[in-house]
């Protein structure tokens, strides 16, 4: 994985930026995480996955629009994307996991 800055969005949102990129635990990456304005409900499911994300269930009956669980992608500096899995973002440590 590149060391360059990489933009997070949802749909055509940037959510925010990684910085610091590298694999975690394959086929997981993870890095420091930037966030942007976002709307209050995205940054709601976001919260909920990272909560659900550290219990023993995981995600477990989901209160968002399933929309939220898709449409994510990552973008390069050059503007190549790739589609991720919803990311998991801790706002307090500013870090975040995707695959």
């Amino acid at each position: 994985m590149p060391k360059k800055r990489l933009s997070l969005f949802w749909k055509d949102q940037l959510v925010g930026f990684v910085s610091d990129a590298s694999v975690s635990d394959f086929p997981w990456v993870c890095g420091k995480f930037t966030v942007c304005p976002i709307p209050k409900e995205l940054r709601a499911a976001l919260e909920y996955i990272h909560r659900e994300s550290n219990t023993d269930d995981g995600l477990q009956d989901w209160p968002f629009p399933e929309e939220f669980l898709d449409h994510w992608k990552i973008v390069q500096s050059d503007e190549t994307a790739r589609e991720t899995s919803p990311p998991i973002i801790d706002f307090k440590k500013g870090i975040i996991d995707w695959r």
